[in-house]
């Protein structure tokens, strides 16, 4: 008899990450690239806050927060050489 085991979709593990974890996750998806970003951050949108999901103004802020330190780092490379 063969068991089933479930897989959990990209979605699935991104809602279920404790609140430090998720931010943590837009924040390091923002310095691969703005698609990555975007798309984790549609599961958070789209999800309620009782199914894991997040409010708008905390991405928003993960959103400007990584900006700004991305920016602070692409400059102070330039400055480096």
């Amino acid at each position: 008899m063969e068991t089933r085991t479930e897989l959990m979709t990209t979605r699935e593990y991104y809602l279920k990450l404790p609140y430090e974890e998720k931010l943590k996750a837009l924040r390091e998806s923002l310095k691969v690239d703005i698609q990555t970003f975007m798309a984790i951050s549609k599961y958070y949108l789209d999800a309620s806050i009782e199914q894991g999901g997040l409010p708008t103004e905390t991405i928003d802020r993960a959103f400007r927060m990584g900006l700004k330190q991305k920016h602070y780092f692409s400059k102070k490379n330039k400055t480096d050489d």
